[in-house]
């Protein structure tokens, strides 16, 4: 939870969120094409570990 803005009057209530897998393709998606649109044509090469 600490990775969330979560309004405090709330956060005694939480234990986790859940978050839809088609609003995770969405975003990251989203984030795909605004690394492009920054990088233009230029190549990308990503390390994900």
């Amino acid at each position: 939870l600490d990775l969330f803005c979560i309004p405090k009057h709330y956060a005694a209530d939480l234990e986790r969120v859940y978050i839809p897998h088609g609003l995770i393709l969405d975003r990251t998606e989203r984030l795909a094409r605004e690394i492009m649109k920054e990088m233009g044509g230029h190549h990308i090469v990503a390390l994900c570990v």
